[in-house]
């Protein structure tokens, strides 16, 4: 424990910031935390619908309804990973492809624009 009796003016100024960065950086992990966890619960939605869209063997088989689901889930797993970046910038594991959660997010939005493009040709009736 420091003795803050004893202390100069710079070393409790120094003790201060510190504090404050360690604060800061608390709030920062923690908010990192909401943000994975956030991404791995979509990430899990997306997993069982694109388990369903194997089995079935073919995206056409899909009704209209399950399409469009699945575009949103897609949508909402993008949403999360911009509001990651421009929160935070692009994590240093995107380029060494270690980060499986940004990752996935890469290898379904040209998936996302495909089964826009189809909803777009056939709209909901």
């Amino acid at each position: 424990m420091m003795d803050i009796y004893n202390m100069s003016k710079e070393q409790l100024i120094e003790a201060v910031e510190k504090d404050r960065f360690f604060k800061q950086a608390c709030e920062l992990r923690e908010q990192l935390e909401a943000s994975n966890n956030s991404v791995k619960y979509l990430e899990e939605r997306l997993k069982i619908t694109e388990e369903s869209m194997i089995s079935s063997n073919d995206c056409l088989t899909l009704t209209n309804n399950q399409l469009l689901e699945i575009g949103n889930m897609l949508q909402e797993v993008h949403a999360v990973y911009q509001k990651h970046v421009q929160e935070r910038g692009v994590p240093n594991d995107v380029c060494s492809g270690n980060d499986h959660t940004v990752n996935a997010v890469f290898v379904n939005v040209p998936l996302l624009k495909k089964i826009s493009r189809y909803l777009n040709d056939n709209p909901l009736n």
